[in-house]
């Protein structure tokens, strides 16, 4: 349930000001803003490991902003801070931002037909501190993700729920290494799907004997409708300068 209308939003914003920057710097190598940002990443990396066999993974995590407890968020500022080896934000001390954490944390609230109700499990959605716990418990339990894919020459990245892998490794050794990391978190439950296609994001992607295709969803307004076009381009070759859409805008 979305809780900007809680009374702690300002504090949340406030927070996830001190915050954010932390998980930015800490989390930058392993996590994506948009399908853009994935689609260089994928251009880098097929130049030198893509084959024919090369499989994509896509893996998204179920109901996360409510399946982090309140108790779970406060330890991964903790962890957050100590990562960055950092007692104090602007001069904030670590202990006053977890009181003021936990305070948002346990008093989440939404509004709905002239009620508030409390919310007793997980961040509220809408929340920016939610956002960035989120991020941050994330960051935290893919850390086993991310080495693999540097020692497997796989490519790792994920947005928010959202993880993504391309690799070279046996298709039935990564259906095992799902059910692996699926074990990594009590609170993480990851639905996957393995195979040479993908949907992740705005992007569909598909490996065709070597050659990569990608089709960059846009939306278009268009007389109150919502219409949906897909345009195609190899990123494995020089791409058209005209004709690749990405994020509701033409990449050039």
């Amino acid at each position: 349930m979305a809780g900007l209308k809680s009374p702690t939003i300002a504090i949340s914003r406030w927070l996830d000001g001190l915050l954010r920057p932390l998980f930015n710097r800490l989390a930058n190598e392993t996590t994506i803003l948009n399908g853009s940002q994935l689609v260089k990443q994928i251009e880098q990396w097929s130049t030198k490991y893509l084959t024919s066999t090369t499989s994509f993974i896509t893996m998204d995590v179920t109901d996360l902003y409510t399946m982090i407890h309140q108790e779970g968020g406060i330890k991964t500022i903790r962890k957050l801070m100590d990562a960055s080896n950092i007692k104090q934000i602007d001069g904030v001390k670590k202990e006053i931002i977890l009181a003021l954490a936990r305070f948002v944390m346990t008093n989440n609230y939404f509004y709905l037909d002239g009620l508030y109700y409390k919310q007793i499990r997980g961040g509220a959605m809408g929340s920016p501190l939610t956002l960035t716990i989120a991020n941050a418990y994330m960051y935290f339990v893919e850390r086993p993700i991310s080495k693999w894919a540097i020692i497997t020459n796989s490519l790792y990245y994920r947005y928010i729920d959202d993880l993504f892998i391309m690799s070279n490794v046996y298709v039935d050794t990564l259906t095992g290494l799902v059910n692996y990391w699926n074990k990594l978190d009590i609170n993480i439950n990851l639905s996957a799907s393995i195979g040479h296609t993908a949907e992740y994001l705005d992007l569909k992607i598909e490996n065709r004997d070597g050659s990569l295709i990608s089709e960059a969803a846009y939306i278009r307004a268009l007389r109150g409708d919502l219409t949906w076009r897909f345009i195609k381009a190899s990123v494995n070759k020089p791409r058209p300068r005209s004709m690749f859409f990405l994020n509701n805008r033409l990449a050039i």
